[in-house]
Parts: C-alpha cells; sequence; structure tokens
C-alpha cells in the first residue's frame, strides 16, 4: 500500500465506495485504502472505516497491523506519544508473524517522528535508519526517499555546518522525487536556506511544501510548512505576512484539535504578537500553547515555547522570570544539543542578567552565544549576540577583548559587525532598531553628522519595509485564494459523490430490502429460545420500520391465549402480561382474516377517510394449517403501515413462526433429554445399592449367625442354672462363646456401618456437594467393592492401585458416581463376546489407578477389553450415542460423566484406545 496518494485518487475511492452496488471484495478493497490515506485527512472517518473493517469480518494479521498503525498515528496526532509508541510496537510485531515488511517500514517512520517530539533524536534516527533499509530492500521509492529525507533533515539541528555541506536538492532531483516525498525535500531545502539566513528563499520553500503536503493528504506536514514559512518570514521583520501564514496554520488544525500541532503553531503565533508589540495578547497566546506542549516538555518545539515566553518576559522586564526560561531553554539543549537553541539561551541569559545588575556573568554570557554562533555559521544568531554585546558596552564601558577601547567604541565595532552580516542576508531588510544603535554610539563618540545620517536611514529602513507590506499581503491573498479555490472543488466534487450515491441508493432500495430481510430471517431462526427470538424480531423492527415496542401472543392448538411477551421502550425486557382491550379486539379480528385492522393506516382506510382513530397492526403466526400466535405492533402515528412496510412484517412474521416452531421442538427435546438423563442417574444409583447391599450380606449374615448362637447357648446354660448342673468347665465355656459371639458381632456391625456411610456419601447430591479434603483410597475401595459382584459374574478381575496415604481436596460424591459410572460401561462394553478373529483375553482385567500429583489428581480407568472402534471414538461423550441400546447402553453415561468431570468438578476427562489393545480413561482433577 502507498505511503502516500493525491487528493484526487483518494476523491474518486470515496465516489466509488459511495456507490450500493458495490462488490462486497470491492468495498472491503476501498475500505482498507481510504482507512489508511485518511488517516490525516480525516482521522475521526479513518477510525470509523477501520472499525466497519473489523465488524465486516475476521481480519488479516496484515490488516490488523495496518489498522492498529491508523490508530498509532490518530493517538500520535493527538499528542498521546505513549499510546501512539504501544499501537505502532504492536503493530509492527503483528506484521513480524506475516512477513507484511510495509508496516514494519511505516511503523518505524511513525516512531521515529514520534521520538522527536520526545527529545529523542538519537532514537529517531535510529528508527529512521531502520525504515530506509526496509524500504531499499522491498524496494520501495517514495518510503526510502521520505526516509533519507527525514535523515538529512533532523541532523541538521544538531550540526548545522554538517547539514549545509551536504545540501538540499536542486530542481532536477525535486523533479525526479514521488509526489509524496517532494514536500520534504522542500522543507529540507527551506531549513538549511533558514539557517544559512537566506530566509527569503526559506519562506518560499516552505510556502511550496506547504501546498504538496496538502495535495498528498500529509496535513501535519502542511501544518508544520505554513507555520516555518511564518517563521522564516518573521525572520525577515515582515510580522504582518508572518501573521497571515500562522493564520493558514491555525485554520488547518483548530478543527482537528491536534494539541502538538496547534501547540507550536500558538507559540510561534504569541512569538510574532510579541514582535508586533501586542504583549497582553502574546502571553495569553503562550499560555494556552504551554498547556497544550506540556506533555512534550524535553522536544525542540518545548524549548523554542520557553525562549518565546523568556523574550516576553525580557519584553516586560520580568527579569529573574526570564532568566529562568532561559536557564530551561539551556537545560533541553544539553539534553539534545542544538546550536540554536544554546545561543538562544546564551543570549538571553546575557540580557536577563545584564538587567539585573550581574555585568561580569552577562558578558561571558553574550561572548558564549557569539562564540557558538560564529561556529555554527549562524549569520542572524551572529547579529543578535553582537547586539547583546554592543547594549554591554554601550551601557557599561566594557573593555572590549583585544583593544583598549571601550564602551562607545565597542559597542560601535560591535554594531558594524552585525550591520556588515545583515546586509549580507538576501532579502533582509535591515531593522531601523539596529542603525539607531549606530547613531547612539556616535552621538556619545560626539561624531553628531554621522548621528544624524544613520538617525535619517533607520526612518528609511522603516519606511521601506512599510511600504513592501501592501504587496506581500497581496501575495498571501493569491496564496488564500488558490487555497480556498482548490477547497471548493473537493467540496463540490464530494457533492458530485453524495447525489451520485443517492441516486444509486434509490435504484438499490428493494435489493437492499430483500438483504435485509434475508439477514434478519437468519438472526431470527438461528435462536431456539423463545425471548431471543423476540429480541432479534424487535432488533429486526426497530431497523426497518423504527418501532420501539411489540408484543407476540402465544397461542394453543384451539387459539386459546397461552402467555403474551412483549419488548419495547415502556418494557425494556421481555416481560409477560395479558392483553389490553383494543389488542384482544385486533386479534379476534386478525384471527377470523379480517384485513381492515391490516390496512388500517392512521384512520385511512384504502385511501377513505375514516372515522375510527389508528389502530396498529395484528398479523397471525401460522406455519402451514398450524396457528402458533400472532404478532402486534402499536399504532404509529402520522406514518401508519404502508403496503411495503406490512409485507415486511408479513415476511418477518413467516421467519417469527419458523422460528417458534423449532423453539418448541428444541424445548420438549431437552425435556426428554433431561427425564432420561435423571432416569440414568437412578439406574446408576440402583447399581451402587445393588453392589453395597451385596457387601453388606457378608458382615449382617455374620452377625446373624453369632446371635443366634449366642441365644441358644444362653437358653442351654440357663436351663443348666435352674437344673443346678452348672459346672465350671460349663461356664467358662459359655463365657469363651459368648466373648467370641460379641467379637463377631462388634465386627461385622461396625463393617456394615461403614459401607452405609460410605454408601450415603455416594448417594448425596452432585449440585449439593462442597469441596472439600478426604482420603483417596477409601472412596476407590468403595466403588471397586460396589462392582465386584458385577465382576466376577463377567469373569473379570477388578485392580486397585492406589497409595492408602493421599488426602485431597474435591468432590467425593461425583467422583465415586464418575468411577461407577466409567467402570459399569468397561464391564459392559469391553468384555463382550469377541469375534473368533479377536477373542477374549485369556486373564481379562479392569484397574483402577490413581496419583497425586503436585496440583491435580490423576486417575486412571484401564482394561484390557475389546477397545473402542476409531469411527465411534469422537462420539463417545456425544448424548444419546451407544452401541449396545437395547441391550443395557441408554447412550448416556459417558456423557453424564464427562458433565460431572468438566462442569461440577472443573477438570478433564480423556479417552485412549486401540482396537484389540484395550481402553484407559483419565480424568485429571484440580485437588488444591
Amino acid at each position: 500500500m502507498d505511503l502516500y496518494v493525491r487528493n484526487e485518487v483518494v476523491q474518486a475511492w470515496q465516489a466509488e465506495l459511495a456507490q450500493a452496488s458495490l462488490p462486497p471484495a470491492r468495498r472491503l478493497e476501498l475500505l482498507r485504502w481510504l482507512n489508511w490515506h485518511l488517516r490525516q485527512r480525516e482521522p475521526d472517518l479513518a477510525q470509523r472505516l477501520g472499525e466497519e473493517l473489523r465488524a465486516a469480518g475476521r481480519l488479516s494479521d496484515a490488516q490488523e497491523a495496518r489498522c492498529l498503525l491508523v490508530e498509532a498515528e490518530t493517538a500520535l496526532l493527538q499528542a498521546r506519544l505513549s499510546e501512539a509508541h504501544s499501537a505502532a510496537s504492536q503493530a509492527q510485531a503483528l506484521s513480524l508473524g506475516c512477513g507484511e515488511a510495509w508496516v514494519q517500514i511505516d511503523a518505524a517512520l511513525l516512531l521515529a517522528v514520534a521520538s522527536q517530539l520526545l527529545g529523542q533524536s538519537q532514537r529517531a534516527i535510529a528508527y529512521l535508519q531502520e525504515a530506509l533499509h526496509g524500504a531499499k530492500a522491498q524496494g520501495d521509492r517514495c518510503r526510502a526517499e521520505v526516509a533519507q529525507l527525514m535523515l538529512d533533515i533532523y541532523p541538521t539541528f544538531r550540526d548545522p555546518l554538517a547539514g549545509r555541506a551536504k545540501g538540499g536538492c536542486d530542481a532536477q532531483a525535486l523533479a525526479a522525487l514521488s509526489p509524496g516525498a517532494q514536500p520534504w525535500a522542500h522543507e529540507l531545502n527551506g531549513v538549511l536556506a533558514a539557517q544559512d539566513s537566506n530566509y527569503g528563499l526559506a519562506a518560499t520553500e516552505r510556502m511550496r511544501a506547504f501546498e504538496l503536503s496538502l495535495a498528498t493528504g500529509q496535513i501535519q506536514r502542511a501544518i508544520l510548512a505554513a507555520m516555518n514559512a511564518a517563521d522564516a518570514l518573521l525572520s525577515l521583520n515582515d510580522h504582518e505576512l508572518a501573521l497571515q501564514w500562522m493564520e493558514q496554520a491555525l485554520q488547518l488544525v483548530r478543527p482537528r484539535g491536534w494539541p502538538g500541532s496547534l501547540g507550536m503553531v500558538l507559540a510561534k503565533l504569541g512569538e510574532t504578537l510579541r514582535r508586533m508589540g501586542r504583549l497582553d495578547a502574546a502571553e495569553e497566546t503562550l499560555c494556552e500553547s504551554a498547556q497544550l506542549l506540556a506533555t512534550m516538555a524535553n522536544s525542540r518545539n518545548y524549548g523554542l515555547l520557553l525562549k518565546y515566553q523568556a523574550d516576553l518576559c525580557l519584553d516586560r522586564q520580568q527579569w529573574l522570570q526570564a532568566l529562568h526560561l532561559f536557564e530551561q531553554v539551556q537545560a533541553i539543549s544539553e539534553t539534545d544539543p542544538q546550536p540554536d537553541q544554546q545561543i538562544n539561551a546564551c543570549r538571553g541569559r546575557s540580557l536577563a542578567l545584564a538587567a539585573m545588575g550581574w555585568v561580569q556573568e552577562a558578558l561571558r554570557a553574550a561572548e558564549q552565544a557569539l562564540q557558538l554562533a560564529q561556529r555554527s555559521q549562524h549569520v542572524l544568531r551572529q547579529i543578535e549576540s553582537l547586539k547583546a554585546l554592543a547594549e554591554l558596552h554601550l551601557a557599561h564601558a566594557l573593555p572590549r577583548p583585544a583593544d583598549t577601547g571601550s564602551g562607545a567604541e565597542a559597542c560601535l565595532h560591535y554594531l558594524r559587525q552585525a550591520l556588515s552580516l545583515a546586509e549580507s542576508i538576501a532579502g533582509f531588510r535591515v531593522p531601523g532598531e539596529l542603525i539607531d544603535m549606530l547613531a547612539q554610539a556616535h552621538a556619545r563618540l560626539g561624531d553628531m553628522t554621522q548621528a544624524y545620517v544613520l538617525a535619517r536611514q533607520a526612518a528609511e529602513a522603516r519606511q521601506l519595509i512599510q511600504s513592501e507590506l501592501a504587496s506581500k499581503r497581496l501575495m498571501a491573498l493569491q496564496v488564500m485564494q488558490q487555497t480556498e479555490r482548490a477547497r471548493l472543488e473537493t467540496e463540490h466534487l464530494r457533492q458530485l459523490a453524495s447525489a451520485q450515491a443517492q441516486r444509486a441508493e434509490m435504484l438499490e432500495q428493494s435489493m437492499d430490502t430483500l438483504q435485509h430481510l434475508s439477514e434478519m430471517g437468519r438472526e431470527i431462526t438461528a435462536s431456539l429460545e423463545f425471548d431471543a427470538v423476540l429480541q432479534a424480531l424487535a432488533r429486526a423492527l426497530s431497523l426497518m420500520l423504527s418501532l420501539d415496542r411489540l408484543a407476540l401472543v402465544q397461542l394453543g392448538p384451539r387459539a386459546e391465549l397461552l402467555g403474551v411477551r412483549r419488548l419495547g421502550a415502556d418494557a425494556p425486557a421481555v416481560e409477560l402480561g395479558g392483553l389490553t382491550p383494543q389488542e384482544q379486539a385486533l386479534l379476534s379480528q386478525a384471527l377470523a382474516g379480517e384485513t381492515a385492522p391490516e390496512a388500517m393506516v392512521d384512520g385511512v382506510q384504502d385511501g377513505l377517510q375514516a372515522t375510527a382513530p389508528p389502530l396498529g397492526l395484528c398479523l397471525p403466526l401460522r406455519l402451514g394449517e398450524r396457528l402458533l400466535g400472532a404478532l402486534l405492533l402499536p399504532a404509529r402515528p402520522g406514518l401508519g403501515y404502508a403496503a411495503r412496510d406490512r409485507l415486511v412484517v408479513r415476511t418477518l412474521c413467516a421467519y417469527v413462526a419458523i422460528a417458534l416452531d423449532n423453539a418448541a421442538a428444541h424445548q420438549r427435546l431437552r425435556d426428554a433429554q433431561a427425564l432420561l438423563v435423571q432416569q440414568e442417574k437412578l439406574a446408576a444409583l440402583g447399581s451402587l445399592v445393588a453392589g453395597v447391599a451385596h457387601e453388606l450380606n457378608t458382615p449382617i449374615g455374620n452377625c446373624l449367625l453369632a446371635a443366634s448362637t449366642l441365644q441358644e447357648r444362653t437358653v442351654g446354660f440357663g436351663h443348666m442354672v435352674e437344673a443346678r448342673s452348672v459346672k465350671l468347665h460349663d461356664l467358662r465355656q459359655y463365657l469363651a462363646d459368648a466373648n467370641e459371639s460379641s467379637a463377631l458381632l462388634l465386627r461385622g456391625l461396625d463393617r456394615a456401618s461403614e459401607l452405609v456411610q460410605r454408601f450415603k456419601q455416594v448417594a448425596a447430591d452432585p449440585k449439593q456437594e462442597q469441596r472439600q479434603a478426604f482420603a483417596l483410597r477409601p472412596v476407590c475401595e468403595l466403588v471397586m467393592s460396589a462392582m465386584r459382584e458385577q465382576a466376577e459374574r463377567a469373569g473379570v478381575q477388578l485392580q486397585l492401585e492406589v497409595d492408602a496415604s493421599p488426602r485431597v481436596e474435591g468432590y467425593p460424591g461425583p467422583l465415586q458416581q464418575v468411577l461407577l459410572q466409567l467402570l459399569g460401561n468397561a464391564l459392559l462394553h469391553a468384555f463382550e463376546k469377541h469375534s473368533s478373529a479377536s477373542p477374549m483375553p485369556s486373564e481379562a482385567w479392569l484397574r483402577l489407578r490413581a496419583e497425586a500429583q503436585a496440583d491435580a489428581l490423576l486417575l486412571q480407568v484401564m482394561d484390557n477389553g475389546k477397545g473402542i472402534a476409531p469411527e465411534h471414538l469422537p462420539r463417545i461423550f456425544d448424548p444419546f450415542f451407544s452401541t449396545r441400546f437395547g441391550q443395557g447402553g441408554s447412550g448416556l453415561g459417558l456423557h453424564i460423566c464427562h458433565n460431572l468431570v468438566h462442569g461440577v468438578m472443573q477438570g478433564q476427562l480423556r479417552v485412549r484406545s486401540q482396537p484389540g489393545a484395550g481402553t484407559c480413561f483419565e480424568l485429571s482433577l484440580p485437588h488444591k
């Protein structure tokens, strides 16, 4: 995707997008292009198009990365620099996985701009080098040119001499550049010209950059170009024309509200107002700028703002505050060294210190400013530094370095240097104040003739500057007229596109209605819940007929009223209720086949005036010959229900009838499934009861035998006592038998009591279970005991491999129910009679194994039976799936196990099996 395109291309895309008959694939393509290329032209619209892209379907990683990059640039324009950095980095990371090199290049360019705004010049240069390398590798001419030009511009602020030595773009090189890169080339030429004090050329180059930036949608670049053009004109002492270009920048940035750009434009405007002597307006403008630029406190732009505020303080003789501000400028320039800011800081400190009486400190600061200006060969900064030195020597009679002259002579020395430099600047009008200072110095030396001549020259200079203002204003008006003409042409093209879109929309209205009805029908019939069907119907009627409420009447087989469900503005949720008398009348007429309620439109029936009030609309819901209900819609005062509206409602009623019938069938199926699930649970409980009863038979039988034996021995011993024939041996024998019988009774009753307690745990409702700590082995032993009789009948050996020590946390009741079902399922299916090709194993076994891991309990139910056929394996947990229907299988056992493990116990149930090699069910349950 191109980095920049011209406005006429974007306008053609927008006109094409407005066509109603556009194929979906082409529409998505246009949405992607406009989302990217409107990012500065119309950021809000670009964001909406991005949302539409996401809503249209799943985007590829490359497309999602491009949308993220648009969001990053929007955040950058809104001065949310950390958010912009995060979104751009995310886009870069996403594009790495899909090989979208252009997104990586554009993200690097954006991150370079963000870093520059944060005052991180070295980091910005690193990003630009990354972008340049990527663009060259991809053969992308425009991106490579933009990255190279930005690499040429940024370092010139740190090393002006190196920048001027490298040079800019001549006319031939400019013509060879792509349209998107040309504004950057003119800006580079403007920067180099300004640093060479050629402010006339700088203004011209930046005016050209402004026009080309607007033509290619680089609005931020256009704002900066207009602002920089104004700055160059300000350096030429052309305040009025500078103000004109400031206004152009404000016209672009004000409606968009971009804080960084607006803050810088206001800073330049404040400086212009200060130089024009409007100090109050300048202060107000600079304060607003400071609020907007507060998030970029380490940037070059913020340093310039501080310099403008400090100069304003000098004009107002607020020396200490000016000194403090210039020191802040110096601190920023030390963090990211840039000669022009260092010069500004030193010169400003000199003026403030001199005014406060610290003459020597002021002299050192002024001399340092002059040295920096001479080192960078910045002529205008040299003039300003020389003026500062001249003012110091004139006011304090300081000796000139390497000379014996002082006072006015030293002042005259520095002013002559400044005048010589000023005359060397092309297009620069020597300010009258500089010539006035020369006149004052000659007057101090007693040369009144020369002072008089210079005073007249100063007056002529002021007059000449004023005489040129009219022609420069005319130039500004011509530029503004061209801009306005371009804007009007753009607006005209947009109006043509809008009119064409309206015509296309009228031609495609019927097709759109059918498409909407189809989509709404799919949404209505997609649900199997009564209330969801009503919600979908309400959305459809709201979208297509702007209705805010409705009522759906449910009727029985004999048209008896079953219920009324309402939804709308006066019933924000689905509510049950009865019918009003008016609704009962409408329903009766609709069921009787009368069409009057349907045709009634606000008292107008079939084109004739009627006396009855508007009644609304009632349509029956029929599926074939069956009557399911009716739809009641409210009256629409002033609108009624035209033929098209009634057709829409009838179509929706057909969909609703289908959806209600599907919902009723689904409810019947769920009821049947719930009944079968309950029966399966009862069957599982019966199997468990039978197993436990079998286990109880042995201890209870032993207790009965011991009790009967003890009773018989007690009766015999009683007879011996009555006959007085009891011997010591008889007494000892009776006591021994009594002790043995009592011990046997106690053991049997303890065993029976233990089995009953375990059974109570199994019989508990899983929904009422609470998580608790329990010993694992007793739970497993109880399950194995319950299945022992069934295993013996099947000839299967039960094996238990569970340590006696582990205590875990979980749900013992549901766990026992799952294990019982898995063991029973294995005995039912795994060891049924095999075919001759797959005989029964010689030693059939069924093993329950448990292992307590660090954070999970792993249980395995394994057998060496016939295994599960591969075509059955994916469906074994489905409800009502069984290979033994009519032979003991219900198709719900493993489904219940799956629900208990995943729902109640929050675990996982998996299965492994190979035909002829057995099956293994694995339960992984969290126990901490």
